[in-house]
């Protein structure tokens, strides 16, 4: 199993942050790419199914802690897959942690790069 993570301050309150980072049904929010988000609830928990790049990703929600700010979820095509953001009060500016853990050392480089872009994003959101 291969972990790493990626960090970013962001010039907004961790409430405002999490507003956003916390919308799990939304992520279109932090990655501009995604062309549809399909919602859907059964038995086996709360999915999303993002459509981008010609590709249907689905995700689970494994839990939200709202007042931790902490929400962790897993990409159902991927061996092993999860995936923790962490959104940390710093005053007036926030924090945000997205750690993750997958199988394969070369899923973790493209995933890095991918959530570093979100991050990105989430700056330029909050700019």
């Amino acid at each position: 199993m291969a972990s790493d993570k990626v960090e970013i301050d962001v010039t907004a309150p961790a409430d405002a942050v999490w507003e956003v980072i916390g919308d799990f049904d939304a992520c279109d929010k932090l990655f501009p790419a995604i062309e549809k988000i399909v919602i859907e609830d059964s038995e086996a928990g709360h999915d999303r199914i993002i459509s981008m790049f010609g590709m249907d990703i689905r995700e689970r929600l494994i839990s939200k802690d709202n007042a931790a700010r902490v929400l962790t979820y897993t990409v159902i095509d991927l061996p092993n897959h999860l995936g923790v953001i962490t959104v940390a009060d710093q005053g007036d500016t926030s924090h945000v942690t997205w750690e993750f853990q997958v199988d394969s050392d070369d899923l973790l480089e493209m995933l890095h790069g991918t959530y570093a872009t979100g991050l990105d994003a989430l700056v330029t959101h909050f700019a």
